[in-house]
C-alpha cells in the first residue's frame, strides 16, 4: 500500500473529526514482552489504522503521548514511514496537551513526577506502559533529566533495559517529530483531565430551569424527581467536597463512614435517596469517562469490544 493512498484527500479530511480512541490507554498495552500478540493490541491497532484510512485524525492527550505504547508503536512507524518518502505533510497525527506545547517538556514532567511522601494524586504519574521503571525512580529520574534537556532518552544499559529499547526508540521518534514545525502545527492546548472534570461537574450542577426542563420532558414522575434530586445533590457536593475531580471524594462524602448509609446532609430532601445516590454516582462516572475527550475536543471511540485471544487464535486446517 502506497503511504499517501492511507489519506483521504484534505477537504474531505477537514470534515472529519478527529478521534480520541480509548483502545489506545496505557492500562491496555502494559507488558512490553506480549505487545505484538496481546488481543487488546490488536485492537487499538486497527481502531488506529481504520481511523486513519476514514480519513480521521488521531488525537492523544498528555499521557497516551508517553505512556500509551499501543500509540507509540503505531505512530512511529507511520512518521518513519512518510518521512522516508518525505511525505509528513499527510500525517494526521495530533496532540491536546495541557501545561505545555513542547512534547519533551510534557514527557519529562510525567516521567519526573515520581510522587512525594504524601502520595496525593498530583504528584505522581504511573507509567502503566513502562512497568518496568514505574517504581525504578533512579532511572526514571534520569530519563525525565534528558527529555528535559530536548532530546531523547539515550540508549545506554545505565538507563535503558534490553527489552525497553525498542519501545524508548520508538518514544524517541514520536517526540522528535512532534518537536518539528509540522508536528508543533499538530500540537494544540488542551485542559487536563483534572480540569475537565472540574468544569463538567460545576456545568451540570449550576444547570437552569429552563434546561433541567428540557431533560425532564421524556422522564416520568418519578425518574424526574431523581435528576432533580440528583443536580440538587451535585450543586451541594461542588461546594463542599475538596479536590472533586476524585471520585473517591464525592462516593465518600454521599454516605455516612460508620452506617455505609446515605448522607442526611446530601439526602434529606430526597423522597427516592438510594435512586438518587445512583443517579449521581451515574452523572459523575459518565464525566469522568468522557473527560479526556471533552478535553482534547474529540469523538471519544470507545463503544467496541476488546478482542479476546480467542478472537486471534490461529485456526488450525
Amino acid at each position: 500500500m502506497a503511504f499517501t493512498s492511507m489519506y483521504i484527500n484534505k477537504e474531505i479530511e477537514e470534515l472529519t473529526p478527529y478521534k480520541y480512541l480509548d483502545s489506545l490507554d496505557s492500562v491496555r498495552f502494559r507488558d512490553i514482552d506480549s505487545a505484538l500478540i496481546n488481543g487488546g493490541q490488536l485492537h487499538a491497532y486497527a481502531d488506529f489504522l481504520l481511523a486513519m484510512l476514514m480519513g480521521e485524525g488521531i488525537v492523544v492527550p498528555n499521557n497516551q503521548l508517553i505512556d500509551s505504547l499501543a500509540f507509540i508503536d503505531v505512530a512511529s512507524k507511520l512518521i518513519l514511514a512518510a518521512t522516508k518518502i518525505n511525505k509528513t505533510h499527510y500525517l494526521n497525527l495530533h496532540a491536546r496537551l495541557f501545561g505545555s506545547k513542547n512534547p519533551y517538556e510534557v514527557a519529562a514532567r510525567n516521567f519526573g513526577k515520581i510522587g512525594t511522601d504524601v502520595k496525593n494524586h498530583d504528584d505522581r504519574f504511573v507509567l502503566s506502559g513502562w512497568p518496568l521503571i514505574d517504581m525504578d525512580y533512579p532511572r526514571r529520574t534520569k530519563w525525565a533529566e534528558h527529555l528535559a534537556l530536548n532530546q531523547g532518552i539515550p540508549l545506554v544499559p545505565s538507563l535503558v533495559r534490553p527489552d525497553e529499547i525498542p519501545f524508548v526508540e520508538k518514544l524517541n521518534v514520536v517526540l522528535a517529530y512532534f518537536s518539528t514545525p509540522e508536528g508543533q502545527r499538530n500540537i494544540k492546548a488542551a485542559r487536563s483531565n483534572k480540569q475537565v472534570r472540574i468544569d463538567e461537574i460545576y456545568q451540570v450542577a449550576s444547570l437552569g430551569d429552563r434546561e433541567i426542563e428540557e431533560l425532564l420532558s421524556d422522564l416520568n414522575t418519578k425518574d424526574a424527581e431523581i435528576l432533580i434530586d440528583a443536580i440538587s445533590i451535585l450543586n451541594k457536593l461542588k461546594n463542599n467536597v475538596k479536590d472533586i475531580d476524585i471520585r473517591s471524594n464525592i462516593v465518600n462524602a454521599l454516605i455516612l463512614p460508620d452506617s455505609r448509609t446515605p448522607n442526611p446532609f446530601y439526602f434529606e430532601k430526597s423522597k427516592h435517596p438510594v435512586e438518587s445516590h445512583k443517579a449521581v454516582l451515574s452523572i459523575v462516572d459518565s464525566i469522568y469517562n468522557y473527560a479526556t475527550g471533552f478535553g482534547v475536543e474529540a469523538d471519544l471511540i470507545s463503544h467496541t469490544t476488546k478482542a479476546t485471544a480467542e478472537d486471534i487464535e490461529t485456526p488450525s486446517f
